[in-house]
């Protein structure tokens, strides 16, 4: 004898439960992926800023300017524990190219210990528009004639 009730089909509290389930799961993907998203994008921004770096290493080494300006003045030679900061105004035009958006740090120093190889170290800071460091780099450097 029927007792005129169906059993086919979902109830409301069967349906509503798997719409929060999706719900939930599809806000936590979401998330994800915005977190995702941020990330590469501070990361980029420090590659960039590791590769502008690297290229004022570049840029310095060649430069005759610097090298001029190192050679007439004994203001870089106070050691390193108290670097002198380079004014970016030495360098050639074509560096502002290179950074763009970039604000770039540059120190030399020459401790007494180096003084008879004539090295140079060179420590380059790269910060974005909004004044954050991105980078850091340190190298040394050789003024004068090189050996053959």
């Amino acid at each position: 004898m029927k007792t005129g009730k169906s059993e086919k089909g979902f109830t409301l509290i069967e349906i509503l439960a798997s719409i929060s389930l999706i719900t939930i799961i599809i806000i936590a993907v979401s998330t994800s992926f915005i977190n995702y998203a941020n990330f590469t994008k501070i990361l980029e921004n420090k590659l960039t800023s590791v590769h502008v770096a690297e290229e004022f290493v570049t840029v310095i080494k060649n430069s005759d300017e610097l090298a001029e300006l190192l050679n007439t003045t004994t203001e870089y030679n106070t050691g390193c524990a108290t670097p002198k900061q380079v004014p970016l105004t030495v360098l050639p035009p074509s560096v502002s190219d290179i950074y763009g958006q970039y604000n770039p740090t540059i120190w030399i120093c020459q401790s007494p210990d180096e003084e008879p190889l004539d090295l140079y170290r060179v420590k380059i800071n790269i910060a974005d528009a909004s004044g954050t460091d991105q980078a850091s780099l340190f190298t040394y450097f050789h003024l004068g004639s090189e050996t053959e």
